[in-house]
């Protein structure tokens, strides 16, 4: 609500200025009333009006007076004139001060309303000015700090090229030393801990563990946080002379006091991975990729512990775990629901009750498992096992932070898939695209409508999707989908009076700007436009 004060010395006209309109339908409300100029100005300067409606001619200090005593410590209200006398040099006077109207009495609700409403509409567009402003100059400078943490990322990961940005140049100095040591900190229970501590907010996370790194790592320690896996976290320590690194010790302890450090606030629980010290900038990837292994080499169950990359490898699956992996294979050829969830629950109480399997072995057996499932499900059905891609990726396994998750990402992976094949087997393609218009239709408005989401949930490729639902029913999906949420909008706009943002909602867009171009391309007309000549 836009805060109004009325300043009037007549009593009677005061009160009809209060009751002449109904301001909550405005969004203002009545904060104050004053009797004269000396009155209001304090008034003013107490309660921060955005809207004052004055009096001329007052006893004391008048309206000219007291608009520009005001607006000298609040210029951003908007100051209205109220007079008796239709008076050019009044008039001239509000103009030069600045004032935003002029009005006489006696005033009109009709009068009363206009001004309200476009001056509600100034404060708004103002304050949506001054919105963008702010994100401007926040977004100017997290993009600049994001775009070095890009570059380091991109160098991270081996690409050397990066050295030679522009961007880059203001690092460069930094990149000058005689040896390099990496470690990688990962949150263990990351998913909670910014669920339970942080209210979800993945920058306030990373502003923890900037904030003690920085406080304990030396001057000679790089510090950004891995783009695509948010629970971790990298430092590069540079070393003067060479034979510095063959010592590293130093920088050993201090990642032992930030482990210790940081377990201290029994908020997130963490471990490091301690790559090897290299000799060149074009080595560090190397020394990167090593102290993720170091991390590999824990268990699952691990926590608060700084681990030191070994030459020793890790086996490409645990050993208690091949029995189960065979006869998984023979479950999943024969789609035996029952036995394929008994094989994997036996699986992972075997796996709980190891004293120690590495981590490593666990994310290559997860791999390997859902390469078997893929293999299995493409000899019962030719197009099968493509959606199961992703899941190799070590980058998606490694997000998964416990046993417990791990059994739950398998287990619903694998029956899921199998009792897809299933249906696919039974009602065939046409079916299975009728059943997907379907669910389309009926949750129209569910931002889950992506080809990516579909493809997911009937076990068919994004090509696939398209090819059948065109050759099915002679339209795209997307423009389906379209005309769908479109025709839900058109609705909404003729049939009720929620707003502009809430009608996009409801029709399936969370960015209102995106809905407005998508509207008026589809329509011609802006909702507004529409709203005006349909209702």
């Amino acid at each position: 609500m836009y805060k109004v004060l009325l300043v009037e010395d007549e009593h009677y006209i005061r009160a009809g200025l209060r009751t002449a309109l109904d301001w909550e339908a405005y969004g203002l409300t009545i904060a104050g009333e004053a009797e004269d100029g000396d009155e209001g100005l304090q008034a003013a300067l107490a309660l921060k009006p955005h809207i004052i409606f004055t009096d001329v001619r007052m006893p004391g200090m008048d309206g000219l007076q007291m608009a520009e005593r005001i607006l000298q410590e609040l210029p951003e209200t908007k100051i209205v004139l109220v007079s008796g006398y239709d008076d050019y040099a009044y008039t001239r006077q509000a103009l030069l001060l600045g004032l935003c109207d002029y009005l006489i009495k006696p005033i009109h609700e009709e009068e009363i309303a206009s001004i309200a409403a476009k001056l509600v509409a100034e404060h708004q567009e103002e304050e949506e000015r001054k919105r963008l402003e702010i994100e401007q100059r926040y977004t100017l400078h997290r993009s600049r700090k994001l775009l070095l943490t890009g570059l380091l990322n991109e160098f991270i990961l081996g690409n050397d090229d990066i050295l030679h940005a522009r961007k880059f140049e203001e690092l460069a100095p930094w990149f000058s030393y005689a040896a390099y040591q990496a470690a990688v900190l990962r949150v263990e229970n990351y998913t909670q801990a910014k669920r339970d501590h942080y209210a979800g907010d993945e920058e306030s996370v990373w502003f923890t563990i900037d904030n003690i790194g920085s406080e304990i790592m030396c001057k000679d320690t790089l510090l950004f946080r891995k783009l695509d896996m948010p629970s971790e976290f990298i430092f590069i320590r540079g070393y003067e002379r060479e034979d510095e690194g063959t010592h590293p010790e130093q920088f050993n302890r201090q990642c032992e006091e930030l482990v210790k450090v940081i377990g201290g606030f029994r908020k997130m629980v963490v471990n490091v991975g301690l790559g090897s010290v290299v000799t060149a900038t074009a080595q560090i990837s190397q020394s990167f990729h090593r102290a993720l292994l170091a991390l590999h080499q824990l268990d699952l169950r691990d926590g608060f512990k700084v681990e030191a990359y070994r030459t020793d490898t890790l086996r490409a699956e645990p050993a208690c775990a091949k029995p189960f992996v065979e006869r998984l294979k023979l479950d999943l050829a024969q789609l035996h629901t029952a036995r394929v969830e008994d094989s994997i629950r036996g699986m992972f109480r075997t796996l709980r009750a190891e004293r120690t399997v590495p981590r490593g072995e666990l994310y290559r057996l997860l791999a390997s498992l859902l390469r078997m499932t893929e293999q299995s499900l493409a000899a019962n059905r030719p197009e099968a096992g493509q959606r199961l891609s992703q899941y190799e990726d070590m980058s998606t396994l490694i997000r998964l932070e416990s046993l417990d998750e791990m059994e739950s990402r398998l287990l619903g992976t694998m029956l899921y898939h199998i009792d897809m094949a299933k249906k696919f087997s039974i009602t065939g393609p046409k079916e299975a695209i009728r059943m997907l218009k379907e669910y389309v239709t009926a949750n129209i408005t569910s931002e889950e409508l992506t080809l990516g989401d579909l493809a997911k949930k009937y076990y068919m490729s994004p090509y696939q999707i398209c090819r059948l639902f065109k050759s099915e029913y002679k339209e795209n999906l997307q423009r389906y989908i379209i005309r769908l949420r479109m025709e839900k909008a058109k609705e909404l706009l003729k049939t009720s009076q929620l707003t502009v943002k809430e009608i996009a909602g409801l029709s399936g867009y969370s960015d209102v700007k995106y809905f407005f171009r998508m509207f008026k391309k589809q329509t011609g007309c802006t909702p507004a436009e529409f709203r005006t000549n349909h209702c």
